[in-house]
């Protein structure tokens, strides 16, 4: 059996470990550049992240590290793993046009959005049985502390910082998680179980497992599998990639333009949302997947896409 024809199985520990020293080697690499310009070195680096809210000053640091991280972790590491393993085939055997789906997948997400937060709300209400109490208390100290950390790192000075911000959480995560969880682990799934549907909602459950955040978990799942259905229809990462960039990039620019005044209504919540425009904009959203569907059916027959 040649590197190519190794098992799903040892080729997810293999990709493991290029993920690991990715992440491992752009770690170290930015501490060394950032190294001379703070003031206690790589001890002051610890100090940050102990607590990133008490110093504000240094947000542009910590954007860079958690750029740097995504883009040496997943999207080098996961090329890096593609060249060796896939013979590019991630990347580089695509069979559908990619403007106009990508922006089909733009259209998408930004209609579904109202839904999506609407099962978050859901999602942050659930109550659990006595017996899961000790969860229950872990998962809202955690969501309580990420909030924290979010709204800070969402909250910007200055326009160049919102573009700085816009690249780091918006645009190198929609590239870097769906390199990872659509273009390796679903494939993986796909071929383990020998069942297109069970791998998708495989890769859309470990994708949202990983923020280890249970009371987005639902609705981050239910965005996995539909950027799984994307990539699956299409044969092509930069849809679900776009799909992903609109997700977060149009949260974000709502974000901004709240913190800023410039928006009034809550954009976190559906509670202002009239629910004509809550059905209104989830029908649309269905209708535009619908589309995508059939058009991918019509078009590449030569695959099994349903």
């Amino acid at each position: 059996m040649s590197e190519n024809q190794k098992h799903p199985v040892t080729l997810l520990f293999i990709y493991l470990g290029f993920l690991l020293a990715g992440f491992f080697i752009a770690q170290f690499l930015v501490s060394l550049a950032l190294a001379p310009f703070l003031g206690n070195g790589l001890t002051q680096l610890g100090i940050i992240f102990s607590d990133p809210t008490a110093y504000p000053e240094y947000k542009n640091v910590i954007l860079f590290i958690q750029g740097m991280n995504t883009l040496g972790g997943m999207v080098i590491a996961t090329l890096l793993f593609s060249k060796k393993y896939y013979k590019d085939k991630i990347l580089f055997t695509l069979r559908s046009p990619q403007e106009m789906y990508m922006f089909g997948a733009i259209l998408s997400v930004i209609f579904c959005l109202p839904s999506i937060t609407w099962i978050a709300e859901q999602n942050e209400n659930m109550i659990f049985p006595a017996f899961m109490s000790d969860f229950e208390f872990w998962a809202k100290q955690k969501e309580a502390e990420l909030k924290v950390l979010t709204e800070y790192i969402t909250t910007f000075d200055s326009l160049g910082q919102f573009i700085f911000g816009m690249i780091v959480i918006a645009i190198i995560p929609a590239m870097g998680e769906e390199l990872v969880f659509r273009g390796v682990f679903q494939p993986f799934f796909i071929e383990w179980t020998k069942n297109k549907h069970v791998g998708i909602w495989f890769a859309a459950i470990l994708f949202s497992a990983i923020h280890f955040q249970f009371y987005g978990f639902f609705p981050r799942m239910l965005l996995g599998a539909l950027f799984g259905y994307m990539y699956i229809w299409t044969g092509n990462i930069f849809v679900p990639m776009a799909g992903h960039f609109a997700n977060n990039g149009f949260s974000l620019l709502l974000l901004h333009l709240k913190n800023q005044g410039m928006l009034k209504m809550e954009v976190e919540t559906t509670a202002e949302m009239p629910i004509s425009m809550l059905l209104g904009s989830f029908i649309i959203f269905c209708a535009l997947v619908s589309m995508m569907f059939w058009h991918c059916h019509t078009n590449f027959k030569n695959y099994e896409i349903e």
